[in-house]
């Protein structure tokens, strides 16, 4: 009869203690979702219509259409500017990814800016290692990053622009969230 009541008294425990646990999670990742809700309306709103800063000496990397020509090819249609750095190991591997979503966005003209410690390095790391074959500019001094003010988070490192200004940020190929947001704002842009 005692090992019944412990055997009770453990197993209500037990129950008590997994839906405390329970509580716990979903309220941790509704103030998660909250936090990256409200952080991303924030980014929208600083950065609805702002204009880019393009540093003067951008040299292509696996490209041999200079960032000036190639710039002046901007105009109503959009246009998906993404910054990274060469250095990151992770960033480099992040092209393979962005490599596969351009190819669902074949009419999406695109151009990829990177920092890194030289120009050698990140051309090994674009078209040896990543084997990318979108425009890559290198920016030696990385004006691009400082100049604009990009945040810390590499989900804000991407922004769609369109007559020169932001019409959106947000990578689509870190979150689905991003890349369904990203998608409806292309399909509204066309």
């Amino acid at each position: 009869m005692k090992k019944n009541k412990i055997y009770g008294i453990l197993s209500s425990l037990l129950i008590v203690a997994a839906i405390a646990l329970f509580t716990h999670n979903y309220l941790k990742n509704k103030k998660t979702s909250d936090f990256v809700n409200t952080l991303d309306e924030q980014m929208q709103t600083e950065w609805q219509g702002k204009t880019l800063i393009f540093p003067d000496n951008l040299d292509p990397v696996n490209t041999d259409i200079s960032f000036e020509d190639f710039h002046q090819t901007f105009g109503s249609e959009p246009v998906m500017v993404s910054y990274f750095d060469a250095d990151c190991s992770t960033c480099v591997e992040d092209l393979k990814k962005w490599a596969r979503y351009l190819e669902t966005q074949k009419r999406l003209k695109n151009i990829f800016i990177a920092s890194g410690s030289n120009k050698a390095m990140v051309s090994y790391g674009v078209t040896d290692l990543a084997k990318f074959t979108h425009p890559v500019y290198y920016d030696r001094e990385n004006r691009y990053y400082t100049d604009n003010k990009l945040p810390n988070l590499k989900l804000y490192h991407t922004v769609l622009i369109q007559n020169g200004q932001v019409v959106l940020t947000g990578s689509p190929v870190q979150t689905q969230t991003a890349r369904e947001v990203f998608e409806k704002t292309l399909k509204q842009m066309r």
